[in-house]
């Protein structure tokens, strides 16, 4: 399954050197981090997307929720997600898989 190549960080597409879009073979954890990232980046669901960096430095408790949101968003547009939070160190991470 190829996909046109989205930065997450930049929210835009990636453009080759010769200003063509630039595609991917494995577009799920672009996907995942599109919702974890925009919101309401799809016209035809404005309540998709949770837009992480609003929630950045809220409690814990508000990030979890944040973040199982996302969870189901992801598995309501047909992906599979997780994600962890490390209270010691602080870290969080996530993973995301579209079956083929």
């Amino acid at each position: 399954m190829k996909d046109i190549a989205y930065d997450i960080t930049a929210l835009d597409a990636i453009l080759t050197a010769e200003g063509d879009f630039a595609v991917t073979d494995n577009p799920s954890t672009q996907n995942g981090g599109i919702i974890l990232q925009a919101r309401g980046f799809n016209r035809s669901n404005l309540l998709l997307g949770i837009g992480l960096s609003e929630v950045h430095g809220e409690d814990i408790t508000e990030f979890a929720t944040q973040m199982n949101r996302w969870q189901t968003q992801v598995t309501g547009d047909g992906g599979q997600a997780a994600w962890s939070y490390d209270p010691n160190s602080g870290n969080t991470s996530w993973k995301v898989n579209y079956p083929l």
